[in-house]
């Protein structure tokens, strides 16, 4: 396999920093959302359709590109699965 260029590398990191920075931002302007309730139903939604979202991203993007690459350069995609695997076991 061939090795991942530092500034593909480096972008990654910027941007994925970035993106899970963005919730941070959204403390700092809306301070007092979860305080009135810890059964609060907007709070509930709003968690529910974050972990939606990045279960659908993981799903229906991220696994079968992994997949489909692995394929090509590979012929099986066998340490993706077992990859997969390992992570929800340790997660």
């Amino acid at each position: 396999a061939m090795a991942p260029n530092a500034t593909a590398v480096t972008a990654a990191f910027i941007c994925t920093s970035l993106i899970s920075a963005a919730p941070n931002v959204l403390l700092f302007l809306f301070p007092n959302y979860g305080a009135s309730s810890a059964h609060d139903p907007m709070l509930s939604l709003g968690s529910a359709l974050a972990v939606g979202g990045l279960l659908g991203d993981v799903f229906l993007h991220t696994l079968p590109d992994a997949f489909a690459e692995a394929k090509e350069e590979d012929g099986g995609g066998e340490g993706v699965g077992t990859r997969c695997l390992v992570g929800f076991l340790l997660f």
